[in-house]
């Protein structure tokens, strides 16, 4: 039998890149890409209610306002004055850790305030905060012990103005700084006149 020719048969192609295989999806970008670089997060500036000066204040400031709401709802609710613990325990409880209360929370904020404008507590307003955490602490110590002859009393007495006029100095110095660093701060470009 002679030989037939064979007819020519189409070689089948191998998918180019650009066709893709059906059901494998070709990614946009390599992983490598997409992942920021490593030092990047790093250079990131830390976001204000991380600080951790504003956040002590913060965490102060809702344990002397829980302090405060116990000894006085305590006393005129349900006549226990034994949960205002001492006897200037009970004088804070009403009149003097609301105060720290108000003056730790606007502090905060304003300390916040400079974090978002992208700059720091300064020294003048850490070293005050640290002195003011100190007689905060004292104070607390007042609250939950009297001493064996009362001596925690006065004691007591001579901090509370101490405290007091420290925890209004760090806002009006906090005030200051965040005023002067708004005004020195620079302002939008300025828009050129149509042609």
């Amino acid at each position: 039998m002679p030989d037939q020719p064979v007819p020519d048969q189409p070689v089948p192609e191998h998918p180019a890149a650009d066709h893709p295989v059906p059901d494998q999806p070709v990614p946009d970008r390599p992983a490598a890409a997409a992942r920021p670089a490593a030092g990047a997060q790093a250079d990131a500036p830390r976001h204000p209610a991380r600080d951790p000066w504003i956040l002590a204040q913060f965490a102060l400031a809702a344990a002397l306002a829980a302090l405060s709401l116990l000894g006085v709802i305590a006393s005129l609710a349900f006549d226990a004055v034994e949960f205002t613990f001492t006897f200037q325990g009970a004088i804070q409880a009403f009149a003097i850790f609301p105060g720290l209360v108000l003056s730790l929370i606007v502090n905060a904020l304003l300390m916040r305030a400079h974090r978002a404008r992208g700059t720091g507590i300064t020294r003048v307003e850490a070293v005050m905060l640290a002195i003011e955490f100190a007689l905060i602490a004292l104070l607390l110590l007042c609250h939950f012990w009297s001493g064996p002859g009362g001596e925690l009393f006065g004691i007591a007495i001579l901090a509370w103005p101490v405290a007091i006029v420290i925890a209004v100095a760090v806002g009006v110095v906090a005030g200051v700084t965040l005023g002067r660093r708004a005004a020195g701060a620079p302002g939008p470009a300025p828009v050129s006149p149509a042609p």
